[in-house]
């Protein structure tokens, strides 16, 4: 076996295994590849973003093809890798010669793909499956590009105004979202919140075993949390759901780092009490 045939196998074998425990790329894999890129897209409206997510799903394919495939080379440099990039600034709607910032940020924004992917999937080892890689890498660089071009509209980069932006966008969410109805939302998400904790404390104190039924209290929760959001006040729903899910990243990659001790061993104590043979648990 070559050299660029071991690196590729390495690749492989950092999935998170599927069918028969065995890792690799499978066809839901690549449904995931493109679910968030055409949830994105509106038809008959060429926007950024469309650009953008489509441009990362030829992206996907391209890494199939360079890095995971159960044959061929896995090269760190590919001209191939550059395609994307540069399809997605020739597409890109009503680009005009002043819009040199845009172009810089939607072609890097497409060309940092691969990296990133492969750096998460090699840190991040049996975590993600190929697809699910695509979707969480995916969503980082679609909100990463969206955050970076607003600032840049709003002239955060030109002048040094960031400090007041955030003061204005905290008294706008306080104008907002200090409605009665939302404060019962939030305080119900708490409840919700520590009640869950609880549920993962006693099961581990207690040594209960964890079944599929178990794990049902969690879906339930997490019905209880976006339905009445999504009646009440999808806006909030959106903005807590995102902030829940930096919150996860984050405590995830400590977790995995293993600097705070004190705390990322209890955690992985009790989290690995609820994991399934899919998960790796022996």
């Amino acid at each position: 076996m070559n050299a660029p045939d071991r690196r590729m196998n390495s690749r492989i074998s950092d999935l998170r295994p599927m069918q028969g425990g065995v890792s690799g790329v499978y066809g839901t894999d690549g449904i995931c590849a493109v679910l968030l890129p055409l949830s994105i897209l509106v038809p008959g409206v060429r926007s950024d973003l469309s650009i953008i997510s489509l441009s990362l799903s030829l992206s996907s394919l391209l890494l199939y093809i360079l890095d995971y495939r159960p044959t061929g080379s896995s090269a760190a440099f590919s001209l191939l890798s550059f395609l994307p990039a540069w399809l997605c600034i020739v597409l890109l709607p009503d680009l005009q010669t002043d819009s040199r910032f845009r172009l810089y940020l939607c072609f890097w924004t497409v060309l940092v793909y691969r990296p990133v992917f492969n750096n998460i999937v090699s840190r991040f080892k049996k975590s993600f499956t190929f697809g699910e890689a695509c979707i969480v890498v995916q969503g980082g660089i679609l909100a990463a590009y969206t955050f970076i071009n607003r600032l840049y509209m709003q002239g955060v980069f030109r002048r040094i105004e960031l400090a007041k932006q955030v003061v204005k966008w905290i008294d706008w969410f306080i104008d907002h979202y200090s409605t009665p109805s939302s404060i019962l939302l939030i305080s119900s998400w708490i409840v919700l919140g520590v009640l869950s904790v609880c549920v993962v404390v006693v099961y581990k104190h207690k040594g209960w075993p964890v079944h599929s039924r178990t794990r049902k209290l969690f879906h339930l929760a997490v019905i209880l949390v976006y339905v009445p959001g999504l009646i009440v006040n999808p806006d909030l729903l959106y903005i807590a759901s995102l902030g829940a899910t930096t919150l996860f990243i984050s405590l995830e990659a400590l977790r995995y780092s293993g600097k705070l001790p004190r705390l990322t061993r209890p955690l992985t104590a009790h989290l690995e009490h609820f994991a399934d043979n899919k998960e790796g648990k022996t």
